[in-house]
Parts: structure tokens; C-alpha cells; sequence
């Protein structure tokens, strides 16, 4: 069984090899969640806006914008992935982050609506505190809860709930809007995007390559240092008779001749790195590599022999 420490290398190996930053390893965490819940806000703008029910005869909101109210339900769905995705983060154990999601999404809003008041009476919620209730809806399910109580008391009291309306003061007296809310959960979001860009690039079990906590002040962040190479392509030929030629029939993907790659960085970083790792700035020298369409091709070699650089060379990562 291998140790951590040869899980972790292999780990980022493949991380460099693949060429990818862990902004496309959550973006399609995001994506694949989001498509759900399009399905699923559609559904519930279906059965609150279209669906007449048999006990009314008419929809619950019958007076409102269907896009307005699909929209709402977007941005707290939006929050609430997030929320998730910050969870799998920060924790390692799938019952910690979904006990913490449950407690940041359920039991944490339904304390701080039974608090103020909000879930008892309309009254308690249309004459409630300015700044509890927009610092609450920083809580994207809090934050819903006022969105669509809003547009509720506007549908049935107000004439109606349309985008004109996002910014006005129902009835006169309810004491946030619905875009002061949408305003306090897209700052919510925007948070929770840092923070998963943050965590995910420092604590060790979310990434393969750990920065520094303070990895954003640091000029090489922002401004990495070039690595510098260059490539002759020459035609590709072989004569050593130790391996076969290649049969006629492959297709080849990529042609790679006589590759040399020079690592240009401060003298302070090869002194205390580089030279440890390569023994000068030249990590590749007349490399030759031939890949075949529909076939896999393997690199063996030792620690440092240079397949991850090489890799990273084929990629456009140097």
C-alpha cells in the first residue's frame, strides 16, 4: 500500500500533467448541480405560477411575473451550491460537511427566523428590524424566505409582483425590497466564491499543490516567473534497434524531435531549489516523443528524469 507522501506526489503529477487549475474542478462541480436545479426552479415556478389547484381554482401566485419569481429561486439555488461546495472543501468527512450545510442552510435560518419573529405573523415580518432582516439574508435560505414573503404579500395584497416592483417598498411599510435582498445574497455569493478559491488552493487535502496562507500578496502569484524553452522540431526518425518500429497502420498524434527546455529562474531559487532538483537550469535535452491517435502512451522513468516537465511542455503549461 503506498504512504501518503507517494499518494500526494503521484497526485501532483497528475494534477501538472492534466494541465488544469482547481477553478475547472469546481467550476464543473457548480455546473453539474446547477443544471438540476434549472429543472427543479422551472418545476416550482410551474407549480406556483401555471398550475391551477383544485382547492383555490387558481395558481397560488397568480399575479406574478413567473420570471421574477424563477429568477429568485436561481439565486438561492446559486447560494446554496456554493454553501455545499465550500463544505467539501473545508471538510474531509462527508458527514461533517453535510451536517455543517445542514446546519448552515436549516437549523441556523430557522433559529434566526423563530427569533425575529418572521415565521409567527405577516405582521411580525412586514413591521420587522431594517438591519436584521438584510443582515440575515447574508443565510441564502433567510434570504429566500424574504424574497419570496415579499412577493407573496405582493401578490396577494399589492397587485401583483412584476420587475417593476424589485425596488419598491411594499405596502409602504415592509422595511427591505427585493433587490436589497438579491443585493445582500449576491455579496453573499461573491464571499463564498473567495472563500472556495482561498481554501481550495490552501489547505492540503483540497489541492495537490498547497500555496502559502498569504499566497495573494506575494508578487509571484500574480506575475509567476517564465519558463523559457526551446524546440527544434526536426524530423522524427529512429534507429535504435532496442524497440520495435511502429506499425504503418497508426495514426500519429504528436511528433516531438530533439526537445530541449531551459528553466530560467532567480539565482536565490536555484540555489535553494532548482539546483536540488536538476542540477542546473536545463531540465530537458534532446527529447524525442511520438504519440499515436487511440493509443496510450506511457513515460517511465525515475524520479526527476523530467516526464512531469515534459508533460507540462505538451500541454502548454511551460
Amino acid at each position: 500500500m503506498a504512504s501518503p507522501a507517494h499518494r500526494l506526489c503521484a497526485l501532483q503529477e497528475y494534477q501538472l500533467m492534466m494541465g488544469l487549475v482547481n477553478c475547472f474542478y469546481w467550476t464543473g462541480h457548480f455546473a453539474c448541480a446547477f443544471c438540476f436545479f434549472v429543472v427543479h426552479s422551472a418545476l416550482c415556478v410551474y407549480g406556483a405560477v401555471g398550475h391551477t389547484h383544485f382547492d383555490t381554482g387558481a395558481p397560488y401566485l397568480d399575479r406574478t411575473d413567473p420570471s421574477l419569481l424563477f429568477v429568485a429561486l436561481l439565486l438561492h439555488s446559486v447560494s446554496q451550491i456554493l454553501l455545499a461546495m465550500l463544505a467539501a472543501c473545508v471538510f474531509t468527512s462527508v458527514v461533517a460537511a453535510t451536517l455543517s450545510t445542514v446546519l448552515v442552510s436549516v437549523a441556523l435560518p430557522y433559529w434566526v427566523l423563530q427569533t425575529t419573529g418572521s415565521l409567527e405573523t405577516l405582521a411580525q415580518f412586514v413591521f420587522g428590524v431594517r438591519v436584521d432582516m438584510l443582515l440575515s439574508s447574508a443565510l441564502p435560505t433567510v434570504a429566500a424566505f424574504n424574497v419570496l414573503t415579499i412577493l407573496a404579500i405582493q401578490n396577494d395584497f399589492d397587485g401583483g409582483a412584476s420587475w417593476q416592483k424589485v425596488h419598491y417598498v411594499t405596502l409602504g411599510v415592509v422595511p427591505v425590497t427585493v433587490f436589497e435582498v438579491w443585493a445582500v445574497s449576491i455579496l453573499t455569493v461573491f464571499v463564498l466564491v473567495l472563500l472556495i478559491g482561498y481554501f481550495s488552493n490552501v489547505l492540503p487535502w483540497s489541492t495537490a499543490l498547497p500555496l502559502p496562507p498569504l499566497f495573494f500578496f506575494k508578487r509571484s502569484y500574480w506575475r509567476p516567473q517564465q519558463v523559457m524553452y526551446r524546440r527544434r522540431a526536426n524530423p522524427l526518425e529512429y534507429y535504435d534497434p532496442r524497440f520495435e518500429p511502429a506499425p504503418a497502420y497508426l495514426k500519429s498524434a504528436l511528433d516531438i524531435a530533439d526537445l530541449s527546455v531551459e528553466l530560467e529562474f532567480s539565482p536565490v531559487y536555484m540555489r535553494r531549489h532548482a539546483s536540488q532538483a536538476y542540477g542546473n537550469n536545463e531540465a530537458l535535452k534532446g527529447v524525442s516523443l511520438q504519440a499515436f491517435d487511440r493509443q496510450a502512451t506511457v513515460l517511465v522513468g525515475r524520479n526527476g528524469a523530467g516526464k512531469t516537465t515534459l508533460m507540462n511542455v505538451v500541454a502548454g503549461e511551460q
